[in-house]
């Protein structure tokens, strides 16, 4: 396996597909591109998986929010065509629960859900029965959920449960299992790394603009974000997988037509609670009606999401105190003996979904959507939209069927996706000692620094070890991995001072909320 290449190497090159976007679903429409034999360049702006993928709440899980009628019980019935939608995003999510538990066990984490059921709530035992029946159609031979209802009598031995504020009120809880992608980065650069193998060109930090469709196909002029290389590339077929940056790669082409995205973002806030709560997570209805969760990571849970229309700038999004304030109310309506307070948020994280716009829905639709803009004069031209984290395996495959149906046989040999990661589970005392120097490098290590594209500490730290997910890191903890990493990596004295900045400004972006006041 080969490191990062120079796009200065790619200058003229011609490609059946390049995909815009490295984040998990893009990676993976580019694995499975790579898989049939086609000639694939995968290219990222920032670092791969470093945008809306590494911000989500990272539950792998079993598709009932998308059985919740929203802000009414009855919105299901009002507007069916919502019912068959959360039905069909249902169904993909217990397969993809399914498929990536089987395949890929060291990258999940099981949290045992308690969902309140209040008397006179929003819903009522037999409509959460219901939904579960649902679910256990669709799983029938899968993953095991687990189902029961328990009594509200029964619950108060249930850490966690026993502290929800309304306890009298509670008629019972639905207990089920659910599963977390303890690590999204990780996994999208697995996928990245994995279609390299497969004979695809992957280029993180490197922004590609659509210029113009000729005979050939699609010109593709790439710049080095990390250099000064600025090349060309042609294309059959482009897919634009960017995300929340869909819209402004294809803004020059696209002028005065609607939008393809509706971002909507999400704050989560990281806390310690007491002991007996570790592995118990609560999913319940916020004020708003909305999904929220109370789940378990680690020593620590975190807590939200919010959901608010996003329109902020792209490039710096980070939890306001507004946010943080917020979740800490909601929190504290929920569980009001935790009395949770600003000082008590260990950290913060903030992400905006890129959801499918949709003139009749203000918040965004939730469908996946790979949008073919032959129509709109982008012959060859894919985007996708409203793809969330969990369903990105087929969402790499529904990618490749729709590019392959435009391309001519493939000119390279056929391989078979790897799903399981070379880097091993690590306890995060393991991993720090082998960043910090502590123990001599490991060959994990090692091939990190050698193939993994690596170009910023940040990019070791947070994406490819994950460290700062798991355990807060001290200043002078960052200054003693940069001088590690950075006599692996060949970095000079200047360049590992730069590389620990930068590094720290992105962890504080994670550890404290900004100031700004934005409404939720």
């Amino acid at each position: 396996m080969m490191g990062r290449i120079a796009s200065k190497d790619l200058d003229g090159c011609q490609f059946d597909v390049v995909i815009i976007g490295g984040g998990i679903n893009g990676a993976a429409g580019a694995q499975q591109l790579a898989a049939r034999g086609h000639s694939v360049l995968l290219v990222e702006k920032g670092d791969f998986g470093s945008g809306s993928s590494s911000r989500s709440s990272r539950l792998l899980h079993c598709g009932l929010r998308y059985l919740a009628p929203g802000r009414s019980p009855w919105e299901f019935a009002i507007k069916p065509s919502r019912l068959v939608t959360g039905v069909k995003m249902a169904r993909m999510a217990i397969d993809a629960r399914d498929e990536f538990i089987a395949t890929t066990p060291t990258r999940v984490q099981l949290a045992k859900l308690y969902f309140p059921i209040f008397k006179g709530g929003a819903y009522s035992g037999w409509q959460v029965d219901a939904a579960f029946k649902v679910l256990e159609y669709f799983n029938r031979g899968k993953t095991p959920l687990n189902y029961r209802r328990i009594t509200g009598r029964s619950a108060a031995a249930i850490p966690l449960v026993n502290r929800l504020g309304d306890f009298n009120l509670l008629d019972s809880v639905a207990c089920y299992d659910e599963y977390q992608i303890s690590w999204p980065e990780r996994v999208t650069a697995d996928i990245a790394i994995d279609a390299q193998r497969m004979g695809a060109t992957t280029l993180n930090y490197t922004r590609a603009d659509l210029l113009e469709r000729h005979a050939a196909g699609w010109t593709i002029r790439l710049k080095d974000m990390a250099g000064t290389d600025q090349v060309t590339v042609t294309a059959t077929c482009v897919v634009n997988t960017a995300g929340i940056w869909i819209d402004q790669v294809l803004a020059q082409h696209r002028s005065g037509k609607p939008p393809k995205i509706l971002g909507t973002k999400g704050s989560h806030i990281v806390v310690r609670l007491p002991d007996d709560c570790r592995g118990v997570g609560v999913a319940t209805i916020n004020s708003k009606n909305e999904p929220f969760y109370c789940l378990p990571w680690g020593e620590h849970h975190y807590i939200g999401p919010t959901e608010v229309v996003y329109r902020d700038s792209l490039d710096d999004i980070r939890t306001a105190e507004a946010e943080r304030d917020w979740l800490l109310a909601e929190a504290n309506q929920l569980f009001p003996t935790f009395n949770l307070s600003a000082r008590d948020v260990i950290f913060t994280w903030s992400g905006v979904r890129p959801l499918t716009w949709d003139p009749n829905l203000p918040g965004g639709n939730r469908n996946r959507v790979l949008h073919d803009l032959s129509g709109d004069g982008l012959e060859g031209v894919f985007a996708m939209t409203g793809g969330p984290l969990m369903t990105h395996r087929s969402a790499g495959v529904e990618i490749a069927d729709a590019v392959c149906a435009r391309l001519s046989d493939p000119s390279g040999p056929a391989g078979t996706p790897r799903f399981a990661s070379a880097f091993p589970t690590l306890s995060p005392d393991d991993i720090h000692a082998a960043l910090t120097g502590a123990v001599p490098a490991p060959q994990w290590l090692k091939t990190m620094a050698k193939e993994e594209m690596i170009v910023h500490l940040s990019d070791a730290l947070l994406r490819r070890s994950g460290l700062p997910w798991f355990r807060k890191l001290e200043e002078a903890e960052c200054d003693g991995i940069g001088r590690n990493l950075g006599s692996l990596l060949g970095w000079n004295e200047s360049r590992v001072a730069d590389e620990v900045a930068l590094c720290k400004a992105e962890l504080a972006a994670l550890q404290r909320a900004a100031s700004q006041s934005q409404a939720v």
